[in-house]
């Protein structure tokens, strides 16, 4: 399992991928994956401003979930 360094890598790999729109629109990957993707992403750029807890809460109402369920994702 990869380290959440390495999770945010590869997030910001797949978002900028030049086959991302292709990828979603043949259902190759997921809506849900995205969202992930983007979350560890602004997760390792909230973490250069702010606290663990602060980015957490931050992206819990950026996209309406549980900072738990946030936390559960980057570090899945």
């Amino acid at each position: 399992m990869p380290g959440v360094d390495r999770r945010i890598i590869l997030a910001r790999e797949l978002l900028s991928h030049p086959l991302l729109e292709e990828f979603r629109e043949t259902g190759f990957i997921t809506e849900a994956a995205i969202r992930n993707a983007q979350i560890c992403s602004e997760y390792g750029e909230l973490r250069n401003k702010y606290n663990h807890l602060d980015s957490l809460d931050i992206l819990a109402d950026k996209f309406f979930l549980s900072p738990e369920r946030i936390l559960s994702i980057i570090y899945k």
